[in-house]
């Protein structure tokens, strides 16, 4: 779950949840003002709404991407108006055009800590298969960062998905 960005902020920032806005005279919620948040206390960033471990600029996860396996669930997914299984008979009779299946290259993900009192120099780890996120101007952790061949096999779908990009 390294490559997990609820996995990964969970643990700088605190357990996953949700708030929003209660009329505490109805009792009525408003689901317009739902939000996800990180509830501080279990973090090791911050603990209990105090700052800490400011000395720590990011957690950075240095991963051997087999890239046949990214490249084949691409192709698998790829909508073409073939079936899933002619696409599945294209791999299995080499017609597929995939890296070889040993194929890897090292990638690095940079999860940047947003309480950190100084920051990594941006242009470390811009790889073809490096990503990072880093916290914007609205205190969301975002990807500013997805090397070319990392967005190309799709390594990072999951996660995009689950953010609505």
């Amino acid at each position: 779950m390294l490559d997990d960005p609820v996995t990964m902020m969970g643990a700088m920032y605190g357990d996953f949840g949700y708030q929003m806005s209660v009329n505490t005279e109805t009792g009525t919620a408003d689901p317009d003002t739902l939000e996800p948040i990180y509830i501080p206390g279990k973090g090791k960033m911050i603990r209990k709404r105090e700052i800490q471990n400011t000395r720590i600029a990011a957690l950075i996860l240095v991963i051997d991407h087999h890239i046949w396996n990214y490249a084949m669930r691409k192709y698998m997914n790829t909508e073409d108006g073939r079936t899933r299984h002619e696409r599945y008979l294209d791999i299995h009779n080499g017609e597929a055009d995939l890296p070889d299946v040993d194929a890897r290259l090292p990638g690095v993900t940079v999860w940047e800590n947003a309480v950190a009192s100084r920051k990594l120099p941006k242009d470390l780890f811009r790889g073809e298969m490096d990503a990072w996120w880093e916290v914007n101007e609205d205190g969301r952790q975002l990807p500013t960062y997805i090397g070319q061949l990392r967005r190309e096999l799709q390594v990072d779908r999951a996660a995009l998905d689950k953010l609505g990009m």
